[in-house]
């Protein structure tokens, strides 16, 4: 998106977009989804990030044999936890190991965020290879949009949010079946060694002499 409205300003300008890689420690990860339907939040646990839609959708009937994993901490985690019923767990800050850890057994991971110019959870979660649902707000919609390993819906839309995650938990197999919807691509542009290739290309050609510049 920001490559196009730069381009809108100036046509002339050269602009190249490289997608950060993620830690090869996600790469070599086993998504196995425990067989009861878990889903996963990891992020603030704050206004912004739209955690309080999820804890009333946790709190939905029909969504009593899901359980919820939030992890993270934030201002609302305390006013939260008051109010959450028993499908959900809170586990609190998180190393990067248990990230790839709780990514392994969850069958989804879930951004209901009203605002955000990632999350870098997404791009893990797609590495590893889960399905994702997120809101449009997020920049990294464009990996779920793109795909279709999980769903977009808009910013506090509670009954896009719980349909979503009640379709991707209504069959194991079917879940696995939309998680492996674009992965092997996203393994690709999300490699270390894609992004220090990019790189190096656009080095090579900054460095290259003008008029081959120009002939691009």
């Amino acid at each position: 998106m920001a490559a196009l409205l730069l381009s809108d300003l100036n046509p002339k300008i050269m602009v190249d977009i490289v997608e950060y890689g993620v830690d090869e420690k996600f790469h070599e990860a086993n998504w196995d989804p425990v067989q009861q339907p878990t889903v996963l939040f990891v992020g603030s646990i704050d206004e912004r990030k739209g955690v309080a839609h999820l804890i009333e959708v946790a709190a939905l009937p029909q969504c009593a044999g899901i359980n919820f994993r939030i992890a993270g901490v934030g201002a609302l985690k305390n006013h939260l936890m008051e109010k959450a019923t028993e499908n959900v767990t809170w586990l609190g800050k998180v190393d990067r190991s248990k990230v790839i850890s709780e990514l392994e057994a969850a069958w989804a991971l879930v951004i209901p965020t009203f605002a955000d110019t990632g999350p870098t959870v997404v791009k893990e979660a797609r590495v590893v290879g889960l399905p994702v649902v997120i809101t449009n707000a997020a920049g990294a919609s464009s990996y779920v949009d793109d795909s279709g390993c999980g769903f977009v819906i808009e910013p506090a839309d509670l009954a896009g949010l719980s349909k979503s995650i009640l379709e991707i938990c209504g069959d194991r197999e079917e879940c696995m079946e939309m998680g492996r919807k674009g992965w092997k691509e996203h393994r690709e542009i999300l490699n270390p060694a894609t992004t220090a290739r990019s790189f190096r290309q656009i080095y090579e050609k900054l460095l290259s002499p003008p008029d081959s510049l120009s002939a691009t």
